[in-house]
């Protein structure tokens, strides 16, 4: 098999820094020699003062609608969230045509691997929902994914909200992993929190402009002239 990799020299510090704007050197590695080749699909690995960056052959993506979304796409839905944040599924299957929502299917071949739902809007899209099945994390098929969201929503402000890592619980090292994972790859605080039921949740973003609660009561009211709960 064809070993790829790209080598960033120089930078010391990657905790913040977005890395689609990195300087790249990427080598295709064969057993006797090297030749140079660009791809797409990156994870990022860091190491000081120099990091790695593995790259591997891009996902197949497939848009979803409700003709198409399928059994393997709906057990992970309703499995990777808790149920409190899920919308049901016959009601999520209606709002994506009624707001146009972006779902999509990412797969490694003819593995489903995960998906994203995401909300776009003029003044920022909201990242709703990104699931990867369970037995596949930790593959660096989340940084993938994460990465084709980021350029296809590129020079837009994008939101999304996660399980605050500031709450004492017991799954607090994974938000902190979470967290730490979205921090390098450009993300930013917002200092907006909310509940569901008693669990906080922190509001995130990427691009220009910031994000108050006023703008998290636009985007529920948006919401509530689709679909309501109590």
């Amino acid at each position: 098999m064809i070993n790829t990799f790209i080598c960033v020299f120089g930078c010391k510090d990657t905790n913040y820094l977005p890395f689609n704007h990195l300087p790249v050197t990427i080598f295709f590695h064969f057993p006797h020699f090297c030749i140079f080749h660009f791809t797409f699909s990156i994870i990022v690995v860091p190491f000081s003062p120099f990091f790695c960056i593995f790259a591997d052959e891009m996902m197949i993506t497939k848009q979803i609608t409700a003709s198409n979304a399928d059994e393997q796409i709906r057990q992970l839905y309703e499995t990777a969230f808790p149920e409190e944040e899920q919308i049901p599924w016959d009601d999520l299957m209606h709002l994506i045509g009624e707001m146009h929502l972006d779902f999509t299917a990412y797969y490694d071949g003819d593995i489903f691997v995960g998906f994203t739902i995401i909300y776009p809007r003029p003044s920022f899209s909201w990242y709703w929902y990104f699931a990867v099945r369970e037995e596949l994390r930790g593959k660096g098929y989340g940084q993938q994914i994460l990465s084709d969201v980021i350029q296809r929503y590129k020079g837009q402000t994008s939101v999304f909200d996660m399980e605050s890592p500031r709450q004492e619980c017991a799954n607090i090292e994974q938000r902190k992993r979470r967290h730490a994972f979205y921090l390098r790859n450009g993300f930013r605080d917002t200092n907006v929190y909310r509940r569901f039921d008693a669990v906080e949740m922190t509001i995130m973003m990427m691009g220009e402009g910031t994000f108050t609660i006023d703008d998290w009561n636009t985007l529920t009211n948006e919401l509530r002239q689709h679909w309501t709960w109590n």
